[in-house]
Protein backbone atom coordinates (compact mmCIF):
# COMPACT_ATOMS: atom_id res chain seq x y z
CA UNK A 1 0.00 0.00 0.00
CA UNK A 2 1.16 3.49 -0.56
CA UNK A 3 0.71 7.07 0.67
CA UNK A 4 -0.99 9.11 -2.26
CA UNK A 5 0.62 12.60 -2.44
CA UNK A 6 -1.47 15.53 -1.84
CA UNK A 7 -3.75 16.46 -4.58
CA UNK A 8 -3.04 19.95 -4.56
CA UNK A 9 0.87 19.04 -5.75
CA UNK A 10 -0.36 18.38 -9.03
CA UNK A 11 -3.51 18.64 -11.13
CA UNK A 12 -2.84 15.63 -13.73
CA UNK A 13 -1.91 12.17 -11.51
CA UNK A 14 -1.30 10.15 -14.76
CA UNK A 15 -0.42 11.09 -18.46
CA UNK A 16 -0.54 9.00 -21.54
CA UNK A 17 1.25 10.46 -24.76
CA UNK A 18 0.88 8.67 -27.51
CA UNK A 19 0.76 4.99 -25.91
CA UNK A 20 0.20 1.97 -28.05
CA UNK A 21 0.65 -2.18 -27.42
CA UNK A 22 1.01 -5.00 -29.78
CA UNK A 23 0.64 -8.72 -29.25
CA UNK A 24 2.87 -9.96 -31.87
CA UNK A 25 2.14 -8.27 -35.24
CA UNK A 26 -1.44 -7.79 -34.21
CA UNK A 27 -1.79 -3.75 -32.78
CA UNK A 28 -4.24 -3.65 -29.92
CA UNK A 29 -4.25 0.32 -29.89
CA UNK A 30 -2.20 3.20 -30.82
CA UNK A 31 -1.48 6.65 -30.34
CA UNK A 32 -3.40 6.67 -27.12
CA UNK A 33 -3.48 9.97 -25.16
CA UNK A 34 -4.91 10.08 -22.20
CA UNK A 35 -4.80 12.68 -18.78
CA UNK A 36 -5.86 11.86 -15.54
CA UNK A 37 -6.64 14.32 -12.85
CA UNK A 38 -6.78 14.41 -9.28
CA UNK A 39 -10.83 13.33 -8.02
CA UNK A 40 -12.20 12.33 -11.84
CA UNK A 41 -14.33 9.13 -12.30
CA UNK A 42 -13.94 7.65 -15.73
CA UNK A 43 -15.94 4.54 -17.55
CA UNK A 44 -13.49 3.13 -19.75
CA UNK A 45 -15.94 1.28 -22.87
CA UNK A 46 -14.85 -0.71 -25.97
CA UNK A 47 -16.56 -3.79 -27.46
CA UNK A 48 -14.94 -7.26 -26.22
CA UNK A 49 -11.05 -7.60 -27.49
CA UNK A 50 -10.39 -3.66 -28.02
CA UNK A 51 -7.97 -3.79 -25.31
CA UNK A 52 -9.34 -1.94 -22.28
CA UNK A 53 -8.18 -4.80 -19.94
CA UNK A 54 -4.52 -4.29 -21.47
CA UNK A 55 -4.56 -0.91 -21.39
CA UNK A 56 -5.75 -1.02 -17.43
CA UNK A 57 -3.08 -3.45 -16.65
CA UNK A 58 0.07 -1.46 -18.47
CA UNK A 59 -1.46 2.03 -16.85
CA UNK A 60 -0.91 -0.05 -13.52
CA UNK A 61 2.44 -1.17 -13.94
CA UNK A 62 1.50 -4.46 -14.61
CA UNK A 63 2.24 -4.94 -18.47
CA UNK A 64 5.53 -3.30 -19.70
CA UNK A 65 4.87 -0.27 -21.98
CA UNK A 66 5.81 -1.02 -25.77
CA UNK A 67 4.89 2.55 -27.20
CA UNK A 68 4.81 5.97 -26.06
CA UNK A 69 5.41 7.89 -22.42
CA UNK A 70 3.40 7.86 -19.61
CA UNK A 71 3.91 10.69 -16.64
CA UNK A 72 3.01 9.78 -12.70
CA UNK A 73 2.55 12.64 -11.31
CA UNK A 74 4.78 15.02 -13.80
CA UNK A 75 7.39 12.57 -13.52
CA UNK A 76 8.13 9.87 -16.66
CA UNK A 77 6.72 6.53 -15.10
CA UNK A 78 9.16 4.44 -13.17
CA UNK A 79 9.27 1.03 -14.92
CA UNK A 80 11.25 -0.75 -12.42
CA UNK A 81 8.27 -0.91 -10.82
CA UNK A 82 6.76 -3.09 -13.19
CA UNK A 83 9.85 -5.13 -12.69
CA UNK A 84 9.88 -5.42 -8.82
CA UNK A 85 6.38 -5.39 -7.90
CA UNK A 86 3.72 -6.23 -11.08
CA UNK A 87 2.24 -2.92 -10.38
CA UNK A 88 2.86 1.12 -9.55
CA UNK A 89 3.04 0.91 -5.59
CA UNK A 90 0.70 4.09 -5.58
CA UNK A 91 -2.24 2.74 -7.83
CA UNK A 92 -4.74 0.72 -7.05
CA UNK A 93 -5.57 -1.90 -9.36
CA UNK A 94 -8.20 -4.41 -9.03
CA UNK A 95 -8.09 -6.85 -12.14
CA UNK A 96 -10.34 -9.40 -13.19
CA UNK A 97 -8.28 -12.19 -11.28
CA UNK A 98 -8.55 -10.69 -7.45
CA UNK A 99 -5.23 -12.11 -5.99
CA UNK A 100 -6.81 -12.34 -2.34
CA UNK A 101 -5.13 -15.00 -0.17
CA UNK A 102 -7.67 -17.40 -0.74
CA UNK A 103 -6.15 -19.35 2.90
CA UNK A 104 -6.93 -16.33 4.73
CA UNK A 105 -10.70 -15.01 6.34
CA UNK A 106 -11.99 -12.30 4.62
CA UNK A 107 -11.36 -10.13 7.62
CA UNK A 108 -7.67 -10.78 6.95
CA UNK A 109 -7.81 -10.27 3.74
CA UNK A 110 -8.65 -6.45 4.12
CA UNK A 111 -6.35 -5.86 7.18
CA UNK A 112 -3.55 -7.11 5.15
CA UNK A 113 -3.78 -4.45 2.77
CA UNK A 114 -4.49 -1.97 6.52
CA UNK A 115 -0.89 -2.93 7.28
CA UNK A 116 0.29 1.01 7.83
CA UNK A 117 -2.69 2.27 8.91
CA UNK A 118 -3.65 3.06 12.56
CA UNK A 119 -5.30 0.15 13.97
CA UNK A 120 -8.35 3.03 14.90
CA UNK A 121 -9.02 3.96 11.81
CA UNK A 122 -8.28 0.43 10.29
CA UNK A 123 -11.25 -1.44 12.79
CA UNK A 124 -13.44 1.10 11.82
CA UNK A 125 -13.02 0.45 8.04
CA UNK A 126 -13.40 -3.38 8.29
CA UNK A 127 -16.59 -3.17 10.28
CA UNK A 128 -18.00 -0.42 7.58
CA UNK A 129 -16.92 -2.54 4.73
CA UNK A 130 -18.25 -5.77 6.09
CA UNK A 131 -21.32 -4.49 7.06
CA UNK A 132 -22.26 -2.21 3.87
CA UNK A 133 -20.73 -5.21 1.86
CA UNK A 134 -22.55 -8.05 3.34
CA UNK A 135 -20.05 -9.71 4.58
CA UNK A 136 -19.81 -9.25 8.23
CA UNK A 137 -21.14 -12.73 8.55
CA UNK A 138 -18.84 -14.10 6.35
CA UNK A 139 -15.77 -12.27 8.10
CA UNK A 140 -13.99 -15.46 9.28
CA UNK A 141 -14.53 -18.02 6.67
CA UNK A 142 -11.48 -18.58 4.59
CA UNK A 143 -11.85 -16.97 0.97
CA UNK A 144 -11.26 -20.35 -1.02
CA UNK A 145 -14.67 -21.44 0.60
CA UNK A 146 -16.70 -17.61 -0.95
CA UNK A 147 -17.84 -17.86 -4.34
CA UNK A 148 -17.25 -15.46 -6.76
CA UNK A 149 -19.11 -12.76 -6.01
CA UNK A 150 -18.90 -13.21 -2.51
CA UNK A 151 -14.92 -12.96 -3.38
CA UNK A 152 -14.90 -9.76 -5.28
CA UNK A 153 -17.03 -7.65 -2.51
CA UNK A 154 -13.70 -8.84 -0.52
CA UNK A 155 -11.65 -7.67 -3.67
CA UNK A 156 -13.07 -4.55 -3.59
CA UNK A 157 -12.98 -3.58 0.72
CA UNK A 158 -9.26 -4.89 0.72
CA UNK A 159 -8.76 -2.35 -2.37
CA UNK A 160 -10.49 0.71 -0.91
CA UNK A 161 -8.62 0.09 2.24
CA UNK A 162 -5.89 1.35 1.00
CA UNK A 163 -4.78 5.34 -0.38
CA UNK A 164 -4.33 5.52 -3.57
CA UNK A 165 -3.31 8.22 -6.15
CA UNK A 166 -5.24 6.25 -8.74
CA UNK A 167 -7.74 3.29 -8.64
CA UNK A 168 -8.37 1.11 -12.02
CA UNK A 169 -11.14 -1.16 -12.12
CA UNK A 170 -11.74 -3.82 -14.14
CA UNK A 171 -15.01 -5.69 -14.53
CA UNK A 172 -15.46 -4.95 -10.33
CA UNK A 173 -18.74 -5.43 -10.16
CA UNK A 174 -19.41 -8.51 -12.54
CA UNK A 175 -20.24 -11.47 -10.70
CA UNK A 176 -22.71 -9.30 -8.63
CA UNK A 177 -26.70 -9.50 -8.64
CA UNK A 178 -28.59 -6.07 -8.49
CA UNK A 179 -28.45 -5.09 -4.85
CA UNK A 180 -25.23 -5.95 -4.41
CA UNK A 181 -23.68 -4.12 -7.83
CA UNK A 182 -25.62 -0.87 -6.34
CA UNK A 183 -23.96 -1.26 -2.61
CA UNK A 184 -20.65 -1.61 -3.98
CA UNK A 185 -21.25 0.85 -6.25
CA UNK A 186 -22.44 3.22 -3.68
CA UNK A 187 -18.79 2.06 -1.29
CA UNK A 188 -16.58 2.71 -4.10
CA UNK A 189 -17.78 6.05 -4.65
CA UNK A 190 -17.60 6.75 -1.06
CA UNK A 191 -14.31 5.52 -0.36
CA UNK A 192 -12.51 6.40 -3.70
CA UNK A 193 -11.34 9.44 -2.01
CA UNK A 194 -9.63 12.16 -4.15
CA UNK A 195 -7.72 9.71 -6.01
CA UNK A 196 -8.67 9.37 -10.02
CA UNK A 197 -11.01 6.21 -10.80
CA UNK A 198 -10.76 4.51 -14.16
CA UNK A 199 -13.66 1.67 -14.08
CA UNK A 200 -14.31 -0.86 -17.07
CA UNK A 201 -17.97 -2.48 -17.17
CA UNK A 202 -19.73 -3.73 -19.51
CA UNK A 203 -23.24 -3.02 -18.52
CA UNK A 204 -23.94 0.51 -19.05
CA UNK A 205 -25.95 0.22 -16.17
CA UNK A 206 -22.91 0.57 -13.69
CA UNK A 207 -20.94 2.88 -16.30
CA UNK A 208 -22.95 5.86 -16.88
CA UNK A 209 -24.12 6.48 -13.22
CA UNK A 210 -20.41 5.88 -12.17
CA UNK A 211 -18.73 8.30 -14.60
CA UNK A 212 -18.10 12.07 -14.92
CA UNK A 213 -16.25 11.37 -18.51
CA UNK A 214 -16.38 8.51 -20.74
CA UNK A 215 -13.29 7.11 -22.55
CA UNK A 216 -13.98 4.56 -25.66
CA UNK A 217 -11.61 2.43 -27.07
CA UNK A 218 -13.01 1.89 -30.95
CA UNK A 219 -10.59 0.34 -33.80
CA UNK A 220 -7.38 0.73 -31.71
CA UNK A 221 -7.75 4.41 -30.99
CA UNK A 222 -9.17 5.85 -27.75
CA UNK A 223 -11.80 8.35 -27.94
CA UNK A 224 -13.29 11.14 -25.52
CA UNK A 225 -16.66 11.18 -26.59
CA UNK A 226 -17.95 13.13 -23.53
CA UNK A 227 -20.23 13.06 -20.61
CA UNK A 228 -22.33 10.18 -19.77
CA UNK A 229 -25.57 12.68 -20.41
CA UNK A 230 -24.00 13.78 -23.58
CA UNK A 231 -23.54 10.31 -24.63
CA UNK A 232 -26.84 8.70 -23.97
CA UNK A 233 -28.72 11.20 -25.49
CA UNK A 234 -26.66 12.10 -28.52
CA UNK A 235 -24.17 9.36 -29.20
CA UNK A 236 -21.57 10.23 -31.93
CA UNK A 237 -21.93 6.80 -33.25
CA UNK A 238 -24.37 3.77 -33.51
CA UNK A 239 -21.52 1.42 -32.36
CA UNK A 240 -21.01 3.50 -29.21
CA UNK A 241 -24.98 3.80 -28.78
CA UNK A 242 -25.19 0.43 -28.46
CA UNK A 243 -22.76 -0.28 -25.70
CA UNK A 244 -24.53 2.51 -23.73
CA UNK A 245 -27.95 1.32 -24.14
CA UNK A 246 -30.58 -0.03 -26.05
CA UNK A 247 -31.26 1.96 -29.32
CA UNK A 248 -33.31 2.45 -32.03
CA UNK A 249 -31.70 3.34 -34.90
CA UNK A 250 -33.85 4.93 -37.26
CA UNK A 251 -33.84 4.01 -41.11
CA UNK A 252 -34.47 6.60 -44.35
CA UNK A 253 -38.59 5.49 -44.13
CA UNK A 254 -38.43 6.16 -40.02
CA UNK A 255 -37.18 9.41 -40.45
CA UNK A 256 -38.93 10.59 -43.28
CA UNK A 257 -42.41 9.26 -41.28
CA UNK A 258 -41.41 11.42 -38.16
CA UNK A 259 -40.29 14.15 -40.03
CA UNK A 260 -36.59 13.97 -38.07
CA UNK A 261 -32.92 13.84 -38.69
CA UNK A 262 -32.32 11.91 -35.70
CA UNK A 263 -31.09 8.31 -36.70
CA UNK A 264 -30.26 7.46 -33.10
CA UNK A 265 -32.83 7.53 -30.91
CA UNK A 266 -33.90 5.81 -27.22
CA UNK A 267 -36.61 4.11 -25.93
CA UNK A 268 -37.11 7.45 -23.58
CA UNK A 269 -36.66 9.44 -26.31
CA UNK A 270 -40.09 8.66 -27.77
CA UNK A 271 -43.17 10.19 -25.72
CA UNK A 272 -46.96 9.58 -26.12
CA UNK A 273 -48.54 12.36 -27.02
CA UNK A 274 -51.92 13.26 -27.30
CA UNK A 275 -52.30 14.90 -30.41
CA UNK A 276 -50.25 16.19 -32.97
CA UNK A 277 -47.80 13.51 -33.14
CA UNK A 278 -47.65 10.58 -35.78
CA UNK A 279 -49.72 7.66 -35.61
CA UNK A 280 -48.68 4.12 -34.89
CA UNK A 281 -50.08 0.88 -33.28
CA UNK A 282 -48.91 -0.94 -30.16
CA UNK A 283 -47.75 -4.14 -30.93
CA UNK A 284 -45.78 -6.23 -28.43
CA UNK A 285 -45.12 -4.74 -24.48
CA UNK A 286 -43.28 -6.19 -21.64
CA UNK A 287 -41.76 -5.49 -18.43
CA UNK A 288 -38.20 -4.52 -18.47
CA UNK A 289 -35.32 -2.55 -16.06
CA UNK A 290 -36.86 1.03 -15.07
CA UNK A 291 -40.25 -0.59 -16.28
CA UNK A 292 -43.18 -1.27 -19.09
CA UNK A 293 -41.62 -1.55 -22.63
CA UNK A 294 -43.45 -0.88 -25.79
CA UNK A 295 -42.64 -1.95 -29.07
CA UNK A 296 -44.50 0.04 -31.70
CA UNK A 297 -45.10 0.25 -35.54
CA UNK A 298 -47.14 1.02 -38.32
CA UNK A 299 -50.03 -1.17 -39.86
CA UNK A 300 -48.47 -2.47 -42.35
CA UNK A 301 -45.25 -2.52 -41.66
CA UNK A 302 -42.70 -4.87 -39.73
CA UNK A 303 -40.73 -2.82 -38.65
CA UNK A 304 -40.69 -1.22 -34.92
CA UNK A 305 -39.60 1.15 -32.67
CA UNK A 306 -38.85 0.45 -28.93
CA UNK A 307 -40.09 3.05 -26.32
CA UNK A 308 -40.82 3.60 -22.33
CA UNK A 309 -44.32 3.31 -21.17
CA UNK A 310 -45.72 5.99 -19.77
CA UNK A 311 -45.82 5.12 -16.27
CA UNK A 312 -49.68 5.98 -16.34
CA UNK A 313 -50.60 4.57 -19.33
CA UNK A 314 -52.46 1.73 -19.90
CA UNK A 315 -52.53 0.08 -23.35
CA UNK A 316 -53.85 -3.37 -25.22
CA UNK A 317 -51.77 -4.99 -28.02
CA UNK A 318 -53.27 -3.27 -31.10
CA UNK A 319 -54.16 0.06 -29.85
CA UNK A 320 -53.34 3.08 -31.37
CA UNK A 321 -51.38 6.05 -30.19
CA UNK A 322 -49.36 9.04 -31.32
CA UNK A 323 -45.84 9.75 -30.29
CA UNK A 324 -43.38 12.04 -31.16
CA UNK A 325 -39.34 12.07 -30.75
CA UNK A 326 -37.86 14.99 -28.23
CA UNK A 327 -34.11 14.53 -26.92
CA UNK A 328 -32.39 16.72 -24.28
CA UNK A 329 -31.19 19.56 -25.76
CA UNK A 330 -27.14 19.21 -26.29
CA UNK A 331 -24.96 19.98 -23.18
CA UNK A 332 -23.37 23.08 -25.10
CA UNK A 333 -27.11 24.19 -26.11
CA UNK A 334 -28.68 23.72 -22.19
Amino acid sequence: MSTASSPSSKTSVLRLQGVGHRYGAKTIFSGVSWCLEWGSRWSLLGSSGEGKSTLLALMAGAVALQEGRMYFQGAPYAEQHQALLGRHPAIGYLAQQDYLQPVLSVVDNIAQAQRHIPERKAKAYRQEALERLGLAALAGQAVRQLSGGQRQRVALAALLAGNWSLLLLDEPFGELDFPWRMAARRFLADHAGEAAVVLVSHDPAEALPFAGSLAYLDGGRLQIPGTPRRVFHHPPSAKLARITGEVNELDAAWREYFQTEESLVRPSHIRKVEAGGVPVLLKEKAMGVGGEHWWIGQENSPLLLQMAAPPEAVLEKGAPLEVNIKKPPREEEA
